[in-house]
């Protein structure tokens, strides 16, 4: 885990260094609305598209199914599909590295942390990866993920594997019925480039969710650090809940460990007494999930009765209104 952060960092931090230039943005909301993400966009697209030109052409070219021949067009896939994946990688970290420089340059005074913690910082929480020093909390974010909704996660994630190849198939059998069917393989260009602009597209869209609650947390370790530390038992409570990693909630953890060496047990903050006064912040952290939520979460949002707030706080993240952000806070 930690070359794989390193190696993001590093990639982060090489585009970010290309990225400098005079300040454009006065405001994060206006960056993350900005048409800039199309170029991306478009790139992706074309990545797909020519990457799975090599494939195409072996396709057409197989006159036998001889082992030699089906050997070639394996190894030719393999390689186009690696460099498909490395150059999406690459041009994610470069889209990263851009909203990155700009969101620094927009508020450097109100992070309280050097430039490179804040590069590295937005790194790790876009890719989901613990920090160098992990600590345990006798917390395991995972230990209560119900079976049936890892069983959804991966039915989901396998159907949109195969949506790729079965809308491949289809338009090719659909050409092979015309006069185009001598070209029905090369569908397989275009399809893939518009799945990729799309995956694109989506992945960027749940990285700035992400980066905007990373920058509630520093606002929150900065501004209401004694809220926090009167709170961890009640964060421990969340995130028990999650699911799943969540480096945002490890990250406000972690700084709040540095200064309290909290050492709760399981029990301490599962059957925590839940005051009216506690339920903004609970709601607060309970929007931190950009991802739907689970039967448990939603039953704990009834009960504390703040679902609709909730999602009143997930509209203002992801339409990026900080100041309405802000504001809620400040009445915690």
């Amino acid at each position: 885990m930690q070359r794989l952060s390193q190696w993001g960092i590093s990639k982060v931090y090489f585009f970010y260094n290309l990225s400098k230039r005079k300040r454009k943005y006065s405001s994060i909301r206006e960056l993350f609305n900005s048409k800039i993400i199309y170029i991306p966009i478009f790139l992706s697209f074309l990545t797909g598209f020519i990457f799975t030109f090599p494939i195409v052409y072996f396709e057409i070219s197989l006159s036998e199914n001889n082992f030699y021949q089906l050997f070639s067009y394996f190894v030719v896939m393999i390689i186009s599909v690696f460099l498909e994946f490395y150059f999406l990688f690459l041009l994610s970290f470069a889209t990263l590295a851009y909203y990155t420089y700009h969101i620094y340059q927009i508020n450097q005074d109100k992070y309280g942390i050097s430039e490179y913690e804040f590069v590295s910082s937005l790194v790790l929480t876009v890719m989901e990866l613990p920090p160098e020093k992990i600590i345990n909390y006798n917390l395991n974010p995972y230990e209560y993920v119900q079976h049936r909704v890892i069983l959804f996660s991966i039915i989901y994630k396998a159907k949109v594997m195969m949506t790729n190849f079965v809308a491949k198939f289809i338009l090719k059998k659909a050409l092979s019925r015309t006069a185009l069917r001598g070209y029905s393989a090369f569908i397989a260009m275009p399809i893939t480039g518009l799945w990729d602009a799309i995956i694109f597209h989506s992945t960027i869209s749940k990285s700035k969710y992400k980066i905007i609650v990373r920058i509630i947390a520093l606002m929150l370790l900065k501004e209401r650090l004694n809220l926090l530390e009167s709170n961890i038992k009640l964060i421990l409570y969340r995130y028990y809940y999650f699911g799943e990693y969540s480096n945002n909630l490890d990250f406000l953890l972690s700084n709040l460990y540095q200064n309290s060496k909290f050492d709760y047990s399981k029990e301490e903050y599962l059957n925590l007494n839940i005051s009216e006064k506690s339920q903004k912040l609970l709601a607060l952290l309970f929007s931190f999930k950009e991802s739907q939520f689970s039967p448990i979460e939603k039953e704990i949002m009834k009960k504390n009765k703040i679902f609709d707030e909730v999602k009143v706080l997930k509209k203002s993240i992801k339409y990026v209104e900080l100041d309405s952000i802000r504001t809620y806070i400040e009445k915690i």
